[in-house]
């Protein structure tokens, strides 16, 4: 990868003279404007992949060409500094971004990186054939991140022989097996612990979420289910859940406090399952995610279940796995697939957390829209689900 700094008056002008210089494929690393003289300045640093296309713009005397690795170290070593640089690269981004940096210029910034990309993966057609270069695009689409799609891709493509890359049905079944063997992780912790109690942001669908599990367990698997609400902030969420008690036939307990919730949870020790709604508040509050993770430590094993809505974005899916770690949960719920197709967006936590995805939920019907989900079941939908 090369890399250069360039001073200019303007980002129009700084922007000319990489594409000049490097070449349409370089992308941007850093922006800051430089103090002192009449005349602001701007320095700007930018990198192109040192590849035989590089530097469209500027013609460099030939050097003698070392013989090339073996395919495989080569894939290895290129995958290896990609995912360097393109960390590397989003610091940066980042960095620009808290320097109060044009907001329309940063996400021109981040489109170069993406383009940056791609075109670092597949400009050169004889390492990617196209129907590798479509399952990479539809990854991408679907939700998951480049990199983690680049990577899958660039597996099959260094143990796959020619032949099987340009079979693209095959090739579709070895990537969806690929998928599930990456995920790995099936859940298998409930069933050992009779509390679960159930976190996440607000608007998450805990409430409805907790419902449908409550009448799987207690209607199809005939379960002795018991229902405690701790949510005392919304009067409709508790008001909600003692409907659906009433529909189920299934005591429910309303508390405030922890030494409630003790009180509760005697009352109800003969219960099979015991299911625990939380407060629907601004989980960054000052203090909240503390008072959360106090209020279910218990002397008695406890399930904790975080629920993420797909319709959220990739950042703020991160974001919220990031506040509600302190609490320690053991499994993941994914709610409103019904509202979004961004299936591979799972896929990212699943890979960035290393915790295993217990139930998604797809409706507002209870108790039908809810599903178990495991490896495969998994990246059947990320690999066949499209975004129409």
């Amino acid at each position: 990868m090369q890399i250069k700094r360039f001073e200019a008056a303007s980002t129009q002008e700084a922007l000319s003279k990489i594409k000049s210089e490097l070449g349409p494929n370089a992308v941007v690393l850093s922006t800051r404007k430089l103090r002192g003289g009449r005349t602001p300045l701007l320095e700007v640093t930018a990198a192109v992949d040192a590849g035989p296309e590089a530097g469209a713009g500027k013609t460099r005397p030939e050097k003698p060409q070392a013989a090339p690795p073996a395919p495989r170290e080569e894939d290895e070593a290129a995958a290896g500094a990609l995912r360097r640089d393109v960390g590397e690269i989003k610091t940066l981004l980042a960095e620009s971004a808290l320097r109060s940096f044009p907001y329309g210029e940063f996400l021109e910034m981040r489109e170069m990186l993406d383009t940056f990309f791609d075109t670092m993966g597949f400009q050169r057609k004889e390492k990617f054939p196209g129907a590798l270069q479509k399952i990479y695009h539809h990854l991408v689409s679907i939700g998951v991140s480049r990199p983690k799609a680049f990577l899958l891709v660039s597996t099959l493509n260094r143990n796959l022989p020619p032949g099987k890359l340009q079979d693209e049905a095959a090739l579709g079944r070895t990537a969806e097996k690929l998928l599930s063997m990456s995920i790995g992780l099936s859940y298998r912790g409930a069933e050992r612990k009779r509390i679960c109690a159930f976190v996440g942001p607000t608007g998450a669908g805990k409430t409805t979420t907790l419902a449908k599990i409550a009448a799987r367990a207690a209607l199809e698997e005939k379960k002795k289910v018991g229902l405690i609400t701790t949510d005392t902030y919304r009067i409709a969420a508790a008001e909600q859940l003692k409907t659906y008690a009433r529909i189920m036939q299934v005591p429910i307990e309303v508390v405030s406090d922890k030494a409630a919730f003790r009180v509760a949870l005697a009352k109800l020790s003969d219960r099979d399952l015991v299911l625990v709604d939380t407060p629907g508040k601004n989980s960054a509050e000052p203090g909240y995610i503390d008072r959360l993770r106090d209020l279910i430590q218990l002397d008695a094993p406890v399930e904790t279940s975080l629920l993420l809505p797909l319709t959220s974005s990739q950042d703020n899916l991160a974001e919220n796995v990031a506040r509600f770690k302190p609490v320690g949960y053991q499994s993941i719920i994914f709610t409103k697939l019904d509202e979004s197709r961004h299936f591979g967006r799972i896929y990212n936590v699943i890979d960035q957390e290393r915790k295993p995805v217990s139930w998604v939920t797809n409706g507002q019907n209870v108790p039908q829209d809810i599903e178990r989900i495991d490896p495969g079941r998994l990246a059947n939908m990320i690999m066949t689900s499209t975004l129409q």
